[in-house]
């Protein structure tokens, strides 16, 4: 789980803090952050290195949008290296990233085959393609989001990204088998650009993450599910029981055709039909009785 902090937070310091903690709170695995700088941009290592810095226990993951931006950043010490998906075509800036040595994510979205190819020639073995909908607040279909399981061919771990408030189409892909799931996050989302307001709120976030986690759990499981109580109560009113086809004496060898099947499930199960064959009736058993232990010797 990588929680993306959208631009405007890089010039303010304390609300980056701010939006920091809550991202450990949360408990994803990773931040991310944008550095689009440029030869004219002034300040981008400081800036950077403050991230870095306050980012805490969480793994830290720059998104650079200029070859220089790369040269600056590389001394600092932090996790990974994300390539955006408009900059998948930006062959010089996946090599200076690559001769880095770091892991990548790569962002696909709105790209070619060829494009997409041609980008992995350039990087290493264990990049993590990212699978992404700019979706800029819209919906998602379904088949868009299980296009991550094509992406497999390629040979590398996939993960899946979006900008949208609509966390469905990022939990559809984590049950599809996504090893890493992008979200934006803020605090602002009405009051700055349009990424704030297709980003998660911290408490929204947080509920993201649990269910991510959930989904998780139950994919690491052993396919194991005890059933809900409401659960229980609808299928023992549809499952069937043993029940007397007819009136059977005291003492008297059951037999197969002294019995029948009939719901609801309140006697004993089918399976148990080998069983009492040739048992005798400890009690007179009226037709249309359901049986149980407390019946047979």
């Amino acid at each position: 789980m990588i929680a993306v902090l959208e631009s405007g937070y890089h010039e303010e310091i304390d609300a980056l803090s701010r939006l920091l903690q809550d991202v450990i709170a949360t408990g994803a695995d990773g931040v991310e952050l944008v550095a689009r700088g440029g030869p004219e941009s002034e300040g981008t290592r400081d800036r950077m290195r403050q991230f870095i810095e306050r980012a805490g226990s969480v793994q830290r993951v720059v998104a650079p949008h200029h070859v220089s931006v790369v040269e600056q950043l590389s001394p600092l010490p932090f996790e990974a290296w994300k390539i955006d998906p408009p900059l998948l075509t930006h062959l010089p800036l996946l090599e200076s990233v690559a001769a880095d040595g770091r892991p990548i994510f790569l962002g696909v979205g709105g790209c070619t085959l060829r494009e997409l190819e041609e980008a992995l020639c350039r990087l290493p073995a264990d990049v993590v393609i990212l699978h992404t909908l700019g979706m800029a607040g819209g919906l998602a279909d379904v088949a868009d989001v299980a296009y991550l399981s094509a992406l497999r061919r390629y040979g590398r771990t996939v993960g899946y990204a979006d900008r949208s408030t609509d966390t469905g189409p990022a939990l559809i892909a984590v049950a599809l088998g996504a090893a890493v799931v992008e979200k934006p996050l803020t605090f602002e989302r009405l009051v700055r650009t349009p990424g704030h307001r297709s980003s998660l709120l911290p408490h929204e976030f947080l509920a993201f993450v649990r269910h991510v986690r959930r989904i998780e759990q139950v994919l690491a499981g052993d396919g194991a599910r005890d059933p809900l109580p409401d659960e229980l109560d609808a299928i023992e009113r549809e499952r069937v029981s043993i029940v007397a086809a007819r009136r059977i004496s005291r003492g008297t060898p059951i037999q197969r055709d002294m019995l029948t099947l009939r719901a609801p499930g309140v006697g004993l199960p089918p399976r148990f039909l080998g069983f009492l064959e040739g048992r005798r009736a400890s009690y007179d058993i009226p037709e249309g009785a359901f049986l149980t232990f407390g019946l047979i010797d």
